[in-house]
């Protein structure tokens, strides 16, 4: 890939010795801790990781900041913000290199073109209208054409 880059931008010519393929699979093979894997979606990895415990814990933490800034019994003051990416996910085998043991994980796309997706919930049940936004629009024409209750 380097080399590639290299000769597109003919800032210099690189050196027959200049690593390569082989020399990065010597690296790995150096490293007992390291491999290269086919990389796993980031969904699948979210999902695995939201174990029972990791969830009350997470409840247990949120309850004892809303106890701390006097915020049980406001409701209509906490919001949730959530935005989100949606792009087409390609074919999903890129290899990666990563530490053994681990999943690796790679959330890409293969085009330039994706939308964000922002939507707003308070705890009271309010919801705000979802706002979008598409790659080469400005955001403040993105924001005229938004319709809020």
């Amino acid at each position: 890939m380097s080399r590639r880059v290299a000769e597109a931008t003919e800032a210099r010519q690189l050196a027959d010795d200049f690593p390569n393929g082989k020399c990065v699979s010597q690296w790995v093979a150096n490293r007992p801790r390291i491999s290269i894997r086919h990389a796993q979606r980031l969904v699948v990895k979210r999902a695995s990781a939201s174990t029972p415990d990791a969830v009350m814990d997470y409840n247990n933490n949120l309850k004892s900041v809303l106890d701390k800034s006097d915020l049980l019994d406001k409701p209509e003051r906490l919001w949730n913000c959530d935005e989100t990416g949606v792009c087409p996910q390609g074919r999903g085998r890129e290899r990666v290199i990563c530490p053994k043991g681990l999943r690796a994980n790679v959330q890409r796309s293969d085009d330039r073109e994706n939308v964000g997706i922002t939507a707003c919930v308070s705890a009271s049940g309010f919801t705000s209208s979802w706002a979008s936004t598409r790659n080469g629009i400005g955001w403040r024409k993105q924001r005229r054409a938004l319709v809020v209750p």
